[in-house]
């Protein structure tokens, strides 16, 4: 027991002596760098509170308010657009509607925003920045990003889809109208059905949940439904890595990042099963298939990602992606 305890003691002091020389490290390197380079621009207000190091991530994750709410009241005192740290990295926020369209409808200056900063997060849930939101500006950013205006959501291809909608919602509003008899009706299971119903049907043209007798589906509709799930939670979670690159030691420890390259895993060895389903399905090798699986959103990757795609991405893995970050 003594022997645990010291162990204990001990790895609490090397993380101490770790997190202070890194500290150190930090504030010589940036004392260093102002003093042998030119002053930057002149850059927005920067909120007061701000901290070395860690900048103004305490008062954000911190806060009881929602990321947007809390950035509402920081303009509501400096301005619609001020200037925050976040750890070592810096970021504008512009909350002026006129100053917003500015940024982004046009002109030089949307192409300059148009990238964004790399993240744990978009490099391991989009395919090292293979998805559309994920994706640097440049030529790739362009391409697929007409593939996704011109043939994924173009207006025509919304309206082929609504059906898909439509028939999701009319089957689960027949299932609570036969619940009655029952007394009881899980909304918040049938809804995450619904939505998974939905997703995989406009994604691969597959359904896992006939909502019937509660709406319990297949196992392996149940771990897709959970995947999913938690693919929408870890899209958010924090890297603290991310912010401050000195605390990348704490990614060998369980946590978000693990997570991550975890769902990432599973998710990938289903959206390859998908694809290979509807490659056969396009050969003639798949059995027969109706209307709605024409329409897939694979289908269409497909035939507009083939291998004269260049671009250092293979044709899976840009579809794989882009399912992602579209649906």
């Amino acid at each position: 027991m003594e022997l645990l305890c010291l162990s204990d003691n001990l790895l609490v002091l090397v993380l101490a002596l770790v997190v202070t020389a890194s500290s150190l490290l930090y504030l010589f390197t940036t004392n260093h760098v102002h003093s042998t380079t030119p002053k930057p621009a002149l850059l927005p207000p920067e909120p007061y509170g701000g901290l070395p190091i860690i900048g103004h991530l305490h008062q954000l994750l911190s806060s009881k308010k929602t990321l947007a709410r809390a950035l509402a009241d920081m303009a509501d005192s400096h301005g619609p657009i001020f200037t925050i740290r976040l750890g070592l990295l810096r970021a504008v926020v512009v909350s002026d509607p006129e100053t917003v369209h500015e940024c982004f409808a046009g002109g030089h200056l949307d192409r300059a925003l148009a990238s964004r900063p790399k993240s744990s997060n978009a490099e391991c849930l989009t395919y090292n920045y293979a998805g559309l939101g994920a994706a640097p500006y440049g030529t790739y950013w362009r391409d697929i990003r007409k593939v996704a205006v011109t043939q994924l959501l173009s207006s025509h291809r919304l309206k082929s889809l609504r059906h898909v909608q439509i028939s999701e919602i009319d089957m689960l509003m027949k299932e609570l109208h036969h619940s009655q008899s029952r007394g009881v009706a899980g909304i918040s299971e049938l809804l995450e059905q619904l939505a998974c119903n939905t997703i995989t049907r406009l994604i691969a043209g597959k359904r896992y949940f006939n909502y019937k007798g509660g709406g319990r589906g297949s196992e392996e509709g149940e771990r897709i439904g959970g995947l999913i799930k938690e693919f929408m939670r870890i899209c958010t979670d924090f890297v603290p890595s991310d912010f401050i690159p000195l605390l990348g030691w704490m990614n060998w420890f369980p946590g978000s990042l693990k997570s991550m390259k975890r769902v990432a895993a599973e998710l990938d060895k289903v959206l390859q099963g998908w694809i290979e389903e509807r490659k056969q399905l396009r050969n003639g090798t798949g059995g027969a298939s109706g209307g709605e699986e024409q329409s897939a959103f694979i289908d269409v990757m497909l035939s507009a990602v083939g291998d004269d795609f260049a671009h250092h991405f293979s044709p899976d893995t840009i579809i794989k992606a882009t399912s992602l970050v579209i649906n």
